[in-house]
């Protein structure tokens, strides 16, 4: 049984990759790729892991202030900076200082952004995961194809 099917469009033949969520009996008998081996951003069932936004919200309306919602959607950098800035306002907050105000504010104004922008977080980190997934089986597929 050929692995790759020939896919016949008018003059041209263009050739598609195996589906790698397909049993077929090389992998049965130990020959293709084993479980641990597989790509980490395919999750168990062969689904990419996607991220909802019902759950960024969730995870907004939680811990907006420490950026959580940010953890969530892959953005860690700017999460541990909104945290930061957090904290910066809570310890200055408790020695009674007037300063406080600037990094609080800075913090309400990321956090009314990020409600407005939580969608497109999602649906960008949602992006990077296909093509995390399936850009590296077109490549490996091509790397096989030119042998």
């Amino acid at each position: 049984m050929c692995a790759i099917q020939p896919v016949h469009l008018g003059q041209r033949v263009a050739y598609h990759p195996p589906d790698p969520n397909l049993r077929t009996d090389a992998r049965r008998m130990g020959r293709g790729p084993q479980r641990d081996q597989r790509d980490p951003a395919v999750g168990t069932r062969g689904a990419p892991n996607r991220k909802s936004v019902a759950i960024a919200y969730l995870m907004f309306w939680l811990g907006a202030s420490i950026g959580l919602h940010r953890f969530y959607v892959g953005k860690i950098r700017t999460g541990f900076a909104l945290a930061g800035l957090f904290t910066a306002a809570m310890i200055l907050l408790a020695l009674d200082s007037w300063v406080a105000i600037i990094p609080g504010v800075w913090v309400c104004g990321w956090i009314l952004i990020d409600f407005f922008r939580l969608p497109e977080f999602t649906r960008e980190h949602n992006s990077k995961v296909h093509f995390k997934t399936y850009g590296r089986r077109v490549q490996q597929f091509e790397k096989d194809l030119h042998r």
